[in-house]
């Protein structure tokens, strides 16, 4: 998520190392790939980037001990030692991990604690982790933070590298937003992702009392063999977050609810995720995209006449703002946002009732998920639709959802 010229990477790792009092924290938000950090390796610096530089079959302990072994230039393995030490420096820590565990054994959350402490055993000052891992269960995140506070205690400076505020706040004391490489702010204060937020101008849910009308309903959906069985109810005019905290359950429940061959449920919802271009056709027309499909609404035979096409174009500019996205010749020639917003019109004109949405913070474009958020809250509020977004990661800051479901 990082990129920076040598220049840049060398002012800020002044900034960083220069502090007198370590902290762990620091939050860049950035809209690429970490390119080119060759500047980082002169320093006592460590990157991580999910576990990449693991040897798959190799021990938690060989993997340590190599990296050191490389740093010492030291030609001898005291093997009877290395598990022993591990084991040891694991216990201090209070890591509950194996030293002989194999790495291809480990989850995603496991391998960056096995880097961290690498880092923190080859005596770094300062380690980088590009993102932390996604659908952790509460007591990995709880590991991280006593391991990262930990490090903190003992004057080692950690730099977070994340897009989602959920899992930030967990972890950090400070944090500077960076958008297209500059950084737009560095507010202070206590509760700084409230701030944050209320900058941002996220919809927020009503306190209006609606009436309950199902949209949609499932009994007996099946998550999880140690489980029993689950419920679920949306109803028309609510945005509601069904979060399973981290134990990959959503994936099971969206394959349970679409693999199905239940035509009520073919013809009234709809999944919308990060992949959006795939649900448009980009040879044809923005306008084509729209009228593709059978809208009982418009045409009874299939076939849409160009006054319905009209039609649609009127009602686009009512509800986006303007058609210019229509006049473009090719559907591939709209922006992401301009596809978002032609693919929800479609689910409009469709007559959908419920849009099941992978989150969105994990999109990678914070301004996409605002974006997104406040387009569909208009679908709630003005068109009724029950929209329901999957998530691993709530925030008790996320105050655009009418209701909440933990699975």
């Amino acid at each position: 998520m990082l990129s920076m010229n040598r220049q840049q990477s060398e002012a800020l790792i002044a900034l960083i190392l220069g502090h007198a009092v370590p902290s762990y924290g620091f939050i860049f938000w950035m809209d690429n790939l970490l390119e080119d950090y060759s500047i980082l390796r002169q320093k006592p610096i460590s990157v991580i980037r999910g576990g990449t530089s693991l040897i798959e079959d190799a021990s938690i302990a060989e993997n340590i001990f190599i990296y050191k072994k490389h740093r010492n230039r030291s030609l001898t393995i005291p093997w009877h030692q290395v598990y022993r030490q591990t084991a040891l420096q694991f216990q201090e820590l209070g890591l509950n991990l194996q030293a002989s565990s194999r790495i291809h054994d480990l989850s995603d959350n496991d391998r960056i604690i096995v880097e961290l402490v690498r880092a923190y055993l080859s005596g770094d000052k300062l380690i980088i982790i590009d993102e932390l891992p996604e659908n952790t269960t509460t007591d990995e995140r709880a590991s991280m933070l006593r391991l990262l506070k930990n490090f903190a205690v003992n004057g080692i400076t950690i730099l977070i590298v994340d897009y989602s505020l959920a899992r930030l706040q967990r972890f950090v004391e400070q944090f500077s937003i960076l958008d297209h490489r500059y950084i737009q702010s560095l507010p202070q204060e206590k509760d700084w992702i409230s701030h944050y937020l209320d900058a941002l101008k996220l919809p927020a849910a009503e306190t209006t009392n609606k009436p309950k009308e199902i949209a949609f309903e499932a009994t007996g959906i099946s998550i999880g063999s140690n489980l029993p069985p689950k419920s679920i109810q949306l109803f028309r005019g609510q945005l509601t977050e069904i979060c399973d905290s981290g134990n990959g359950h959503n994936p099971l429940l969206l394959r349970h609810l679409f693999i199905g061959n239940d035509p009520a449920i073919q013809n009234k919802v709809r999944l919308l995720d990060v992949w959006v271009s795939r649900y448009l056709v980009d040879e044809l027309s923005p306008l084509e995209n729209l009228c593709l499909g059978l809208y009982p609404k418009l045409s009874k035979a299939g076939v849409i006449s160009s006054r319905s096409m009209g039609f649609i174009r009127r009602e686009f500019d009512h509800w986006y703002g303007n058609c210019a996205p229509l006049e473009k010749q090719h559907a591939s020639d709209l922006n992401l946002k301009e596809k978002i917003a032609v693919l929800l019109f479609r689910f409009i004109i469709e007559g959908v009732q419920v849009v099941f949405c992978t989150d969105p913070r994990s999109w990678q474009d914070y301004n996409i998920f605002v974006y997104l958020i406040t387009l569909l809250r208009r679908l709630v509020d003005e068109h009724m639709i029950a929209v329901c977004i999957m998530t691993s990661e709530h925030s008790e800051n996320d105050s655009f959802f009418d209701r909440i479901l933990y699975f």
